[in-house]
């Protein structure tokens, strides 16, 4: 299970780390993009994201839950819960303010908790 991070400047954080950029977005005659960006690394750290130019892409989100009548869609996470090293983690992602929980281990992500308008869904 992979886990990423949504960033607003992408080719910062490329910059920072010294990683090119895959793009893997489709230019559509409207001029907006559909698809995404992404910086990644080593398996058990995240990868960064964004989606460029990608027009109201929450907005689809909220339109496809309501079409099909879905209760109870997610909002955010409450937690994700990492094993790895905790310095390691903290240089790859730099400042953030991100609901982690930092665990022994080199697995990577371990659970996420999402808040939801039913109440939270846990993933392990």
């Amino acid at each position: 299970l992979a886990w990423a991070v949504l960033v607003d400047d992408l080719d910062a954080i490329a910059d920072r780390l010294g990683i090119a950029i895959f793009d893997f977005t489709i230019p559509h005659g409207d001029g907006t993009l559909r698809g995404w960006r992404a910086v990644g690394g080593p398996a058990h750290l995240p990868f960064f994201i964004d989606y460029p130019n990608n027009g109201d892409r929450l907005g689809r989100w909220q339109a496809m839950y309501e079409r099909v009548g879905h209760d109870c869609a997610p909002t955010h996470f409450t937690e994700l819960t990492i094993s790895g090293s905790r310095s390691e983690l903290s240089e790859w992602l730099g400042p953030h303010d991100l609901p982690l929980r930092i665990v022994e281990g080199s697995d990577g992500l371990r659970e996420a908790r999402i808040a939801s308008a039913r109440g939270e869904i846990v993933i392990s």
